[in-house]
């Protein structure tokens, strides 16, 4: 059993003899590429994904595909991505996949809509992407950190806030957990400390977007002295120099419980 789908390219000098061979075969490959994509992630054996061109209307612009019902669902599972703008239900060759025929269809200015010719309402789906759509949102990356910064400012009671300068100069408008957190941080104005906290990143390139303070850390500029720690760190180091590694090593391996003193 097959489901009727439709690609349909619209926009501006889109009229018959106007759409390339090349970028048609290039979008329908990408798209099949996405759909197989898509089945691989699930790792579900759902049956043969045929997905084919079987009709070319409205002066060369509307095609009709052919989709076996697992491929049907593989479709629609790319355009609730495309609708939601969230490329994390896709795997990442799929978004990369689906980028691409954004990419060309904006680079001839064209509309593309993807959607099924299925009558139910329940079965029906549609996607429309314009040259200017932005199709996901930039994936973030959300985990506990520590920071080092300069508090130039902290306040708020509902809304408990703190300016903060980074090392690269950047200024960020932090979170606080706390009010008592917020009025120990108004005692360190001025002052450079290490703030541990949830930040949130841009995963594209590793940006600050957010931070929220949740503690002050050990470090302050003001009052740690580089030179104590390394004298420090040169003492723990020294009690290795009696340890023989490969037999210590080979026991850890094993389970043992040699302590270093």
């Amino acid at each position: 059993m097959t489901d009727d789908l439709v690609l349909k390219l619209d926009g501006e000098g889109v009229k018959p003899g106007t759409i390339p061979l090349v970028d048609l075969a290039y979008i329908l490959d990408q798209l099949a590429k996405a759909v197989k994509s898509v089945a691989e992630a699930s790792g579900l054996e759902g049956g043969a994904l045929d997905l084919s061109l079987v009709e070319v209307t409205d002066g060369s612009g509307k095609f009709s595909l052919a989709a076996s019902a697992p491929a049907t669902r593989h479709v629609r599972k790319i355009v609730a991505a495309i609708n939601s703008r969230d490329g994390s239900l896709l795997p990442f060759p799929a978004r990369q996949n689906v980028s691409a025929i954004h990419g060309r269809t904006r680079s001839r200015g064209w509309d593309l809509e993807l959607y099924s010719k299925n009558r139910s309402k329940e079965a029906a789906f549609r996607a429309v992407v314009k040259p200017n759509t932005q199709l996901f949102d930039t994936p973030r990356i959300t985990g506990g950190t520590s920071i080092v910064a300069t508090v130039n400012r902290a306040g708020g009671v509902l809304n408990c806030r703190a300016e903060l300068q980074l090392a690269d100069g950047t200024t960020i408008n932090a979170k606080v957990n706390s009010k008592e957190l917020t009025e120990k941080l108004g005692t360190l104005l001025y002052k450079t400390v290490e703030l541990n906290g949830i930040a949130v990143w841009n995963s594209e390139n590793l940006t600050l977007h957010s931070f929220k303070v949740t503690s002050l850390g050990d470090y302050s500029l003001e009052t740690s002295d580089p030179s104590t720690a390394l004298v420090q760190l040169r003492g723990v180091s020294e009690l290795w120099e009696s340890v023989n590694v490969a037999p210590f090593l080979s026991d850890l391996r094993q389970g043992g419980s040699e302590v270093v003193e």
